[in-house]
């Protein structure tokens, strides 16, 4: 993910201290063709986060602060978006392509670097949360009613409006296949106007790193099966109740919890957290599917291909792309393996050879946590489910899974987004309330349990397991 990989590491390693006065003093990361790591010391992962915290519950107003930047960003990244989506990349000029793409490394630096700051309460570790449980004592069903976003991310204001296309749809032909569908959008254009908006619009929902974007075919398959089924109507039915639930029940633990002013203050901003890690992320991934018109001609201008252009997109990297000067070698090195080290409160980046070696003994270092059978980890989103572990740790694993696994990986990304859509559950090694599996869980309804450090070394493909959501256990059941 060369995207992100040197705007997330100099955003933890550099500007998390100018956002929030707190250091992490050791980090490191490293690249090589396609995936990458970062690893900080946990004891100081967890000090940092403490020493946040300690400010936080002493004055509130400064993580609302630091959400606030996060949205800004967030908006500014979007109307940028937008923009681009209204021009097309070939009328554009050197100079105007240029620019734009300094002006689109601006925004995502920033919100990048803005984005940092709540990871340190609710990544990998449950600081906040843990506080607010604690002090106000409810159980797992009441406390994630307290804490869920009511706003809508971008999917599920997508799967809401796409119900609303279905039943528009299913009300003026009865449609069992995708042919017919076709046939039908040939003599009613106006429906398929409405139709081709729908996906044109939404067609980057999926698009995460670099992509690809969903094409018209995803939506038609998608379509067919609703109107197949005849169930758009009660889908929508049900997740509008779902929505007035939520408000309601939390309406109602509201007035019985009776929260003094300083608390009821955090219960808000926790979960708004929840909801900009999502909100951030959207705009972050549209940008991206924005962008590739960009990238695509920029590469032909310049003699690159995608990867070394979005490998030069780093920080480190920006200058040679403004003066033209790019040494292919060196890209090519740094796509194969290349690391990031925080040394003398300076990130400093090596390729080759040279990685691996500064690598070599960071790696060396790291404890390995030892399996012990006993599986717990934090709910991100509550249920209680049985079905075949599979083990998904990239893109080339997802064909292993099948309507009703669970997925367990290290860690997910939206490229496994199309085997989290057939899993019944999801359990990580890694992550907290913001990750992206817990994320996904919280849209897709399913129930997910995250940071068990050992899932991926206790399973194995074709066990059967039970996912405890509501008490944050898994166990193998045979």
């Amino acid at each position: 993910m060369p995207w992100i990989h040197s705007c997330y590491n100099f955003s933890l390693a550099l500007e998390l201290r100018n956002q929030t006065g707190v250091d992490i003093p050791h980090l490191a990361a490293d690249y090589h063709n396609g995936t990458s790591r970062t690893f900080m010391r946990g004891s100081e992962w967890l000090k940092t986060g403490e020493q946040y915290l300690t400010k936080v519950l002493e004055s509130p107003h400064i993580l609302e602060e630091d959400l606030i930047a996060i949205e800004t960003s967030a908006n500014e990244l979007f109307a940028f978006s937008a923009g681009l989506m209204k021009k097309r990349s070939v009328d554009l000029s050197r100079t105007e392509i240029k620019a734009a793409y300094q002006k689109f490394h601006h925004y995502e630096h920033s919100l990048w670097s803005a984005g940092m700051v709540p990871n340190l309460l609710e990544l990998n570790q449950s600081l906040l949360s843990d506080y607010l449980k604690n002090k106000i004592g409810v159980d797992e069903q009441k406390w994630h009613i307290l804490i869920t976003p009511t706003e809508l991310s971008s999917a599920q204001i997508e799967e809401r409006d796409f119900l609303k296309l279905a039943i528009n749809i299913g009300k003026r032909a009865k449609i069992v296949n995708k042919n017919e569908l076709k046939a039908h959008f040939e003599t009613d254009q106006k429906l398929y106007t409405l139709f081709k908006a729908h996906y044109q619009k939404y067609r980057w929902i999926q698009y995460g790193w670099i992509g690809p974007s969903l094409d018209e075919q995803y939506f038609l398959d998608r379509m067919t099966d609703i109107l197949r089924r005849a169930s758009a109507e009660k889908s929508l039915v049900a997740l509008v109740a779902q929505d007035h639930a939520l408000v309601q029940e939390r309406d109602i633990l509201d007035r019985h919890l009776n929260l003094d002013t300083h608390t009821a203050t955090l219960v808000k901003l926790l979960r708004r957290i929840l909801f900009d890690k999502a909100y951030r992320m959207d705009a972050l991934y549209q940008s991206y599917y924005c962008m590739e018109p960009i990238l695509e001609k920029m590469a032909k201008i310049y003699g690159l291909s995608l990867d070394e252009l979005r490998m030069i997109h780093g920080t480190e990297l920006l200058p040679s792309l403004v003066s033209g000067k790019i040494n292919h070698k060196f890209l090519q090195e740094a796509i194969e393996y290349s690391a990031y080290i925080k040394e003398n409160n300076e990130l400093r980046f090596y390729v080759g050879n040279k990685a691996r070696k500064a690598m070599r003994q960071i790696l060396s270092d790291i404890k390995k946590e030892k399996p012990n059978g006993d599986l717990k980890g934090q709910a991100a989103f509550l249920g209680k489910v049985q079905g075949r572990a599979r083990l998904i740790f990239t893109t080339a694993d997802i064909h292993k899974i099948k309507n009703g696994d669970i997925l367990i990986s290290h860690a997910t990304d939206p490229s496994l987004l199309p085997a989290m859509e057939k899993a019944a559950a999801f359990v990580t090694d890694m992550g907290g309330l913001t990750c992206h599996a817990a994320i996904v869980a919280r849209e897709m309804h399913k129930p997910c349990i995250v940071g068990t450090k050992i899932a991926t070394k206790v399973l194995k493909d074709g066990d059967v397991v039970e996912v405890d959501a509501y008490n944050g256990t898994v166990r193998k059941v045979a």
